[in-house]
């Protein structure tokens, strides 16, 4: 009768093992699950990264070309601000010589 006793036991031990493991595998396929959610996740945000940092490069280009059609700009307002300072002159020479010939 002891060893019937025994035996139901570890049978029912065998059984709870049993059923410890299987919580545990389902925990594991669980956690298994939520680590590739999460990697998953992890990729999105490194692409929409790279995306952003794709667009922050292509806008700083952009900026840059503006920059350098303004420096362009401003070369040729420059070199008009030299031509119109010279034109003054000659006229203002042109005029002294007016005023030297009509004396």
């Amino acid at each position: 009768m002891g060893q019937v006793i025994r035996c139901a036991w570890r049978g029912e031990v065998s059984l709870m093992k049993r059923r410890v493991f299987e919580k545990q595998s389902a925990v594991s396929l669980m956690k298994r699950r939520v680590f590739e959610k999460q990697s998953a996740v992890s990729l999105m945000k490194r692409r929409v990264f790279e995306k952003q940092s794709a667009v922050s490069l292509m806008k700083r280009r952009v900026f840059e070309k503006q920059s350098a059609v303004s420096l362009m700009k401003r070369r040729v307002f420059e070199k008009q601000s030299a031509v119109s300072l010279m034109k003054r002159r000659v006229f203002e020479k042109q005029s002294a010589v007016s005023l030297i010939r009509v004396d």
